[in-house]
């Protein structure tokens, strides 16, 4: 046991004094049993530590405040600490209300977009007087941003940056009145991708995101990034990749992403065109849908698939109630559409 000298006890205050600061959650009990742990000679028993933390806190006693050297408020007996902050953000949906008729596309993959498919699109959403349009997702390849082999002859990505905006500026000519939202992809994602893992200092800096570089807000286009779903009516749409891997594939891709979400869905990611059907014991209708691409269909890296070229026409009618027509594209024009 240390005995008690000047140079003791102050010793015994400065050890205090710095467990205070970088513990200030404490209660008194708890830092003064491990000020015990830590140094039984300075505090030989719980009870002189903790009569040394009441000192220089000021709750030992009126007549002592002024002695309090890191003052703080006396707690009530048997209180209890209280949980820390979380840094989780709830995944907060984009709703789109009212009534509305809402094309939507997805998996251009600019610059290895199919200019026809993508034609036919504009063409048949224009004849229907569409005054939404969801981007969903995979806009852009962002190929050379990949983690995957990269043929270095391939554009880069100033080039792609380049071929969107004018892909932009286009839509924005052929429906000047739209409200266009774009859900972000994982192909915009390797953006992202490439910044946190060659540049986190930059990435955090206003106008470096992909959406800044090819002009949004130019052009009065909403993003939905983070993974965020849009909300139409009760019917959630995704691009796909927020279902994890092998969500684009199986035999049916609307089926899995039922069983991911057991609610009604429209996504891309799959590129390809499914409809799935689930009726509830009560009753209750889940229709899940996939649309097909307008990108390449036979790029190299997957020279053999399933693939279809499509997209959807979404009509919006009351709060609680839509239909959507999921339109697939072969041979240049639509299928089953009538030439009346």
């Amino acid at each position: 046991m240390v005995k008690k000298t000047k140079e003791s006890i102050e010793k015994r205050r400065q050890y205090v004094l710095f467990a205070l600061e970088k513990y200030p959650e404490y209660p008194t009990r708890t830092l003064a049993r491990k000020l015990h742990e830590d140094d039984k000679n300075l505090f030989p028993t719980i009870e002189k530590a903790r009569s040394a933390i009441r000192y220089a806190t000021g709750t030992k006693g009126k007549d002592q405040v002024k002695y309090a050297r890191h003052p703080r408020a006396k707690k009530a007996a048997g209180q209890k600490l209280e949980l820390p902050e979380s840094e989780a953000k709830p995944l907060k949906p984009f709703h789109i209300k009212g009534k509305n008729r809402i094309l939507v596309f997805s998996d251009l993959h600019i610059p290895y977009h199919n200019k026809p498919a993508i034609k036919i699109a504009i063409d048949e959403a224009k004849r229907q007087r569409v005054n939404v349009i969801v981007l969903l997702g995979d806009v852009l390849d962002c190929y050379q941003l990949s983690r995957w082999d990269r043929d270095p002859k391939k554009p880069n990505i100033a080039k792609e940056i380049e071929v969107c905006q004018r892909f932009l500026a286009y839509l924005r000519q052929e429906f000047p009145k739209a409200k266009i939202i774009w859900k972000e992809g994982n192909h915009e994602e390797r953006w992202k991708h490439y910044f946190y893992q060659n540049a986190p200092e930059i990435a955090v800096l206003p106008g470096t995101s992909l959406y800044d570089y090819v002009n949004c807000e130019t052009f009065k286009i909403e993003v939905v990034d983070e993974r965020r779903p849009i909300n139409v009516s009760g019917l959630w749409l995704y691009h796909g990749q927020e279902f994890g891997k092998g969500s684009g594939g199986g035999v049916n891709q609307a089926r899995g992403q039922w069983m991911k979400t057991y609610t009604s869905t429209i996504a891309g990611h799959g590129h390809r065109s499914s409809t799935n059907v689930e009726t509830t014991a009560k009753g209750e209708v889940y229709i899940s849908y996939s649309i097909g691409c307008l990108c390449d269909l036979n790029p190299n890296y997957a020279s053999v698939n399933k693939w279809n070229h499509g997209f959807g026409i979404l009509n919006q009618l009351t709060p609680n109630k839509y239909t959507f027509n999921n339109y697939i594209i072969l041979n240049g024009e639509i299928f089953g559409k009538s030439h009346d």
